[in-house]
């Protein structure tokens, strides 16, 4: 579980990045273009690394498909918002740029709940019998 949350905190933080990237772009410095694209090629190998640790979190069987499912939606539209951008195709790459941050810093939070990891990665409480008390006496 401690790769998941690594690696999609790291995520979330470069995603956080890129609108601020590009509005220093549009505020006139133009070289955070040249960031805002290196920090999307880069987002394609922690999509990457975020799906090997999702399936590394699967391998227990405690977690369920969700966090494999988001990290392979990451996966697949990490580097379709990189080609979108790359073709100034801004009328789908701004919405989804928005979708892809919300989406990344939601599920960095979510890995991060102090109480996943208890229910990801600890073997499963033995069921102890039903303790019957003899209160109130009869």
């Amino acid at each position: 579980m401690w790769a998941l949350r690594a690696t999609s905190v790291l995520n979330a933080a470069l995603m956080v990045a890129q609108p601020i990237l590009i509005g220093r772009f549009l505020e006139g410095d133009f070289g955070s273009l040249a960031a805002h694209q290196a920090v999307g090629g880069i987002l394609t190998l922690t999509a990457t690394l975020v799906l090997v640790a999702a399936v590394l979190a699967l391998v227990p069987g405690r977690l369920g498909a969700m966090p494999l499912a988001v990290a392979a939606a990451l996966w697949v539209l990490v580097p379709a918002q990189l080609a979108l951008g790359s073709t100034r195709l801004t009328s789908v790459h701004i919405p989804l740029g928005v979708a892809l941050v919300a989406g990344s810093v939601w599920f960095a939070g979510w890995a991060c709940t102090p109480g996943r990891a208890r229910r990801s990665w600890r073997a499963p409480r033995a069921t102890q019998p039903a303790h019957h008390s003899t209160w109130p006496p009869a």
